[in-house]
């Protein structure tokens, strides 16, 4: 878990980023909680039929998650450079990879 500030909304958000996984295919799922342990945004997306290679996570960055790539690259959360776009749905989500600071958490 690695903490940071939201600031996206105009506030300073305490945040922590929380990995875990989906069910469905077990690829990896990023999830930020605020102090008080309540969903803030569900950082990452699973697009079926798309396996994450271990290391990584597939980010989620358009609509309420606009912005949220950049934050998590500045908290030490993914590094630079994107590796790949992957079509989820309507828009592009982008394959980052994590840092080892995030995958030993």
């Amino acid at each position: 878990m690695i903490k940071f500030i939201d600031n996206r909304f105009g506030g300073n958000e305490e945040v922590t980023a929380e990995l875990g996984e989906y069910q469905s295919n077990r690829n990896p799922a990023l999830t930020l909680y605020t102090s008080a342990m309540e969903r803030w945004a569900t950082a990452s997306v699973n697009v079926e039929g798309f396996k994450v290679p271990e290391g990584c996570i597939l980010l989620k960055t358009w609509s309420e998650n606009t912005g949220l790539d950049q934050l998590l690259l500045e908290a030490g959360v993914i590094e630079a450079p994107v590796l790949q776009s992957v079509r989820a749905g309507y828009a592009d989500a982008l394959l980052y990879r994590l840092t080892e600071r995030m995958k030993n958490k």
